[in-house]
């Protein structure tokens, strides 16, 4: 019995370690070339999300960006409507960081990537993001999303099916 759990123990342990390992090594598509000066001047900015999955599922949240100049960097938090934190990062110049005790979530982390090329400003666009397409109305970077934009709506449609609204909070 006790080989038996220690055995067990031996491979929930390798488990977690291939899946950190996993985690760890996830490789962004949307690497731009100076984090720091992909986003216009702001103090903060607000949005309210609504995320639709190919089924038809809605999702709400909320995104605060904050940014700081005078260090360089802008934290970013995706909330749920009750104000628990799904993400929680710090955008610096060396890229994201994790920025308090919020368990890994890549797929917030994707939709992070996402919506800081969706909101990189027009004229930083070319020279941190050489490969996308753009035009006023449109952006996309390789063939798995299109971004569309109208007065304060982002909206973000992947090729699965599924579909982010960014609404400006004003």
């Amino acid at each position: 019995m006790i080989k038996w759990l220690g055995q067990c123990f031996v491979l929930l342990g390798l488990i977690s370690v291939l899946s950190v390992t996993g985690c760890l090594s996830r490789h962004s598509i949307l690497t731009p070339t100076q984090f720091s000066q992909v986003l216009p001047a702001f103090n903060y900015k607000a949005y309210y999300l609504t995320y639709t999955d190919n089924q038809q599922q809605e999702m709400h949240a909320s995104l605060v960006i904050k940014q700081d100049v005078t260090h360089n960097n802008s934290e970013w938090l995706i909330f749920n409507p009750l104000g628990m934190p799904l993400a929680r990062k710090q955008l610096t110049d060396k890229g994201w960081a994790n920025k308090g005790f919020i368990a890994p979530n890549t797929q917030m982390d994707h939709w992070l990537e996402v919506m800081l090329f969706s909101l990189t400003d027009e004229k930083s666009l070319s020279q941190n993001y050489p490969q996308a397409i753009h035009s006023l109305k449109t952006r996309y970077l390789g063939s798995e999303y299109i971004i569309t934009y109208q007065p304060n709506i982002i909206t973000i449609d992947w090729n699965n099916g599924n579909k982010l609204h960014m609404k400006e909070a004003l």
